[in-house]
């Protein structure tokens, strides 16, 4: 009994895992299929023109840039905290 519930528990894995990778998910842009001169913006979902989206600022000595929020932070902290 051991056996068989654990070769069906297997084959319900291998099923769910090819249903996920055969699933196409939802998107709004395709990154392949961006026009030359554009980037794939994965926080935006978008293409984008070159030289568009979050720039780097230039964060004064003792900080980094984080471009998830767009802003300066002190070394050693996180968005988090």
């Amino acid at each position: 009994m051991r056996n068989l519930i654990g070769r069906l528990a297997g084959a319900s894995l291998l099923a769910a895992g090819a249903l996920a990778f055969a699933t196409p998910s939802a998107s709004w842009a395709d990154p392949a299929n961006c026009d030359p001169g554009q980037w794939w913006d994965p926080t935006s979902n978008v293409c984008r023109p070159l030289g568009q989206g979050p720039q780097p600022l230039n964060c004064p000595a003792g900080q980094w840039w984080d471009p998830n929020g767009n802003v300066c932070r002190d070394l050693g902290h996180t968005a988090a905290g």
